[in-house]
């Protein structure tokens, strides 16, 4: 993950992180299905991974496709609870980042709402 620049935290460099995130996620996820790793795999996982690779190379980036969406659709679920504007529970989230003796809050009612960033910092991806 990359530092964050001038020791400076918004909601788009916090938007930002949280697709780097994803991301690695995605990565991860087919990795671990290609090579189930340890000594003892758990039998879900050794047969997942059979159905992955077996897989040719279109149906594997369909899957790759499947698995972003999916990840994007839970993210953006998320940052409308963190925004307030899918109700999860009768208060609210004040996501603050905290360094040093600086605090922002992320979700400020004020400025844009997470779930819009990130939806267009995805929305231009192929």
């Amino acid at each position: 993950m990359n530092k964050i620049k001038g020791n400076y935290m918004n909601s788009e460099r916090f938007v930002e992180i949280v697709k780097e995130v994803r991301d690695a996620a995605i990565e991860d996820t087919f990795s671990f299905f290609e090579n189930p790793p340890g000594r003892k795999p758990r039998k879900r996982h050794i047969e997942l991974s059979r159905w992955v690779n077996a897989l040719d190379a279109e149906n594997k980036l369909m899957l790759r496709e499947l698995v972003k969406e999916g990840i994007d659709f839970s993210l953006f679920g998320l940052l409308c609870a963190f925004d307030g504007v899918r109700k999860v529970e009768s208060g609210e989230f004040k996501l603050t980042y905290i360094e040093d003796d600086n605090e922002s809050l992320l979700n400020d009612p004020d400025t844009e709402d997470l779930h819009d960033l990130y939806n267009f910092l995805i929305q231009n991806e192929h």
